[in-house]
């Protein structure tokens, strides 16, 4: 997806939610946000100084405004509370198979305190939106398409999103540990704090080594850029038969790809525009195979001997 087709007021809320998220003092706040926001709206009006591609445009401006605050993780505590509110409700969720496993982690992808579409005084999910998942409907479903790549795969690559979600993965890759115990399963954390994504060093402490082998993606980007991404990485990525991608940003950077084994799960929170499927609107679920979306786009360079480079 590209910076021009989010529409200009929701790349300056993001700002303002970052902001209010942080709890930096409220004089400080004032004085960031008026020059953040008139840099930004300066970039967007002559479309000259931005990055093209979103979740570029959005990591380099995130990582400014890290910068200038100094503060390392100043999501630290909603990360803590979203893992709290997540073990909650998976107190009362049982899923009966994995595709239920899915559709729960779909639906806690709005587990998501930095989400425009939350109040900042509610909470984001709750037990009712948990209730009939083999009855929840999805925008697309490729389910059938994953269950039969993951049962013939030896190799899976599965990358989480946020922090409190992470946990309804967790369930996921018990499922997957269950139905395919010969398959090898990678997880693959951000090497850094950015905003409510989870890192790898939480994946470990969350448990996450006992379902696969945790690693770092190299970076604290949205997405995976292959300019910054770790040979770890690239040789994971490489190596997988099956791609498994949360969240919104994963979707908008994978969506620029030919990548045919990519699989989205997802609950889209802005609406999202691609040449190819066309405008994805907010507030509907997915499972979603990249082969919807390759047509015409260039691959995604890995570095990989075992696929030629190419994903």
């Amino acid at each position: 997806m590209k910076s021009a087709d989010r529409a200009p007021a929701t790349h300056l809320a993001l700002i303002e939610r970052f902001l209010a998220l942080a709890r930096i003092p409220a004089a400080e706040a004032r004085l960031l946000r008026g020059e953040l926001e008139r840099d930004l709206r300066a970039r967007l009006d002559r479309k000259t100084w931005i990055e093209p591609h979103i979740t570029r445009f959005h990591t380099e401006w995130y990582r400014e405004i890290y910068r200038v605050l100094g503060v390392a993780d100043p999501f630290a505590e909603i990360k803590r509370a979203s893992n709290a509110l997540a073990g909650r409700l998976l107190a009362a969720v049982r899923p009966a198979s994995l595709r239920e496993a899915i559709v729960a982690a779909i639906i806690a992808n709005k587990l998501d305190y930095g989400a425009l579409e939350i109040a900042l005084d509610e909470e984001p999910l709750l037990p009712d939106d948990l209730r009939d998942l083999g009855r929840h409907r999805l925008l697309f479903d490729d389910y059938e398409a994953l269950a039969a790549r993951l049962a013939a795969a030896r190799s899976l690559l599965y990358i989480p999103d946020n922090c409190g979600e992470v946990l309804f993965d967790r369930e996921v890759l018990d499922w997957v540990r269950r139905l395919h115990p010969e398959c090898r399963v990678a997880i693959a954390g951000k090497e850094g704090p950015m905003l409510n994504d989870v890192t790898a060093a939480e994946l470990r402490e969350l448990g996450f080594e006992r379902l696969g082998t945790v690693l770092s993606t190299g970076t604290d980007a949205f997405g995976a850029p292959e300019e910054e991404v770790s040979a770890e990485f690239k040789a994971a990525f490489g190596a997988a038969d099956l791609v498994i991608a949360k969240g919104q940003a994963q979707f908008e950077f994978w969506t620029e790809y030919a990548v045919d084994k990519v699989f989205h799960l997802l609950h889209v929170k802005i609406p999202v525009v691609d040449a190819v499927l066309g405008r994805i609107p907010e507030h509907v679920d997915l499972i979603l195979d990249a082969r919807r979306y390759a047509s015409g786009k260039r691959p995604y360079v890995t570095g990989s001997a075992r696929d030629g480079g190419r994903s």
